[in-house]
């Protein structure tokens, strides 16, 4: 069963170890795991540790040479651009690239005109990024995030906001809602007919938690032909013994809510970064579903439940895949 995780930090994990010395960090650490489960596509997103919130864009463009360093060294990444320049092999794992938080931008345009934005988006663009988060949680120059810790700051998209989210609509990039507040969500909402996806996020209804989504935030995406990636971390499954079954009832209960077509998987695994020193501690895990070893797992219990293997590809690589032809659009 092919697998598409429209969520994955192993830039970071990438970065980090290439910055210790580390060479060739995807092909040892990354592919072999990756090849035996299955993981055919990836989001792979650059974000900048709460450590370097001071420096943020120097951070960004470290972890975007380390990334790329790795990449050019990599026997079995391919670097897509869009959704037809995947390819077909048993040894290759198709990346596009993401941005998750921009807040470094406000370093990296200065001023913050608009033609400036549009030169650092041809930029990034080139580079091959192709989807985008406007803040990790915080409040930021451009939106307000999910846990900024304090409710007044909830500005939601501003104008300059607004200038980033045409930039990337002039590049079809894919407008991922995961980590922003609700004000944010529905601002970009009601900017246009574009579609939205949310690549980590679960159902609040089920785990309140300020990172999830409402019903009415999932039915919205599913409105704009969105989709929704269920994420594995267990503070987003449940507030107490968060396990495999548990992440399942997220799964089910937004199909149920929205229809199979709007699901997919976003893992969010960081099983990978628990040694490393970021600024947070990513500290919870969810029992029997903490890696991606154990997506056959999370297969097998689909089928114990009566999922068909159709439903099931649907969720794991079907939605996603469709879902990102919008990157081809214009």
């Amino acid at each position: 069963m092919a697998v598409f995780d429209l969520h994955s930090d192993i830039l970071t994990d990438i970065a980090i170890r290439r910055e210790a010395g580390e060479r060739n960090v995807f092909d040892r650490i990354h592919y072999p795991n990756l090849k035996h489960n299955n993981v055919q596509a990836i989001i792979c997103v650059v974000w900048v540790e709460p450590k370097y919130k001071h420096n943020r864009w120097d951070r960004f463009k470290e972890i975007v040479a380390y990334a790329m360093d790795d990449i050019a060294e990599s026997k079995h990444i391919h670097l897509c651009k869009s959704s037809n320049d995947r390819k077909s092999s048993s040894n290759i794992i198709n990346v596009f690239l993401g941005i998750e938080g921009m807040s470094f931008i406000s370093e990296a345009v200065n001023p913050l005109t608009e033609q400036n934005t549009k030169t650092y988006f041809d930029t990034l663009h080139d580079m091959g990024f192709r989807t985008g988060i406007l803040a990790w949680n915080e409040v930021n120059d451009f939106a307000s995030g999910a846990n900024n810790g304090n409710t007044k700051a909830k500005v939601g998209l501003t104008k300059a906001g607004q200038a980033i989210v045409s930039e990337m609509m002039n590049r079809n990039w894919l407008i991922d809602v995961s980590h922003l507040d609700e004000q944010t969500f529905w601002d970009l909402y009601e900017l246009d007919a574009y579609p939205i996806f949310a690549s980590h996020s679960n159902a609040f209804t089920l785990c309140p938690n300020e990172r999830n989504l409402t019903d009415k935030q999932l039915k919205a995406i599913a409105e704009k032909n969105g989709i929704i990636g269920m994420n594995a971390y267990a503070e987003f499954i449940a507030k107490d013994d968060a396990n495999l079954d548990r992440y399942i009832e997220h799964i089910e209960y937004v199909t149920h809510l929205v229809g199979m077509e709007h699901v997919a998987l976003g893992f969010d695994f960081m099983d990978y970064l628990s040694e490393h020193d970021m600024g947070t501690n990513f500290t919870e895990v969810t029992k029997d579903f903490n890696s991606v070893n154990d997506i056959p797992r999370l297969l097998e219990r689909l089928k114990m439940k009566g999922w068909t293997d159709k439903e099931i590809s649907l969720i794991t690589y079907e939605n996603a895949s469709r879902f990102i032809k919008n990157m081809d659009k214009g």
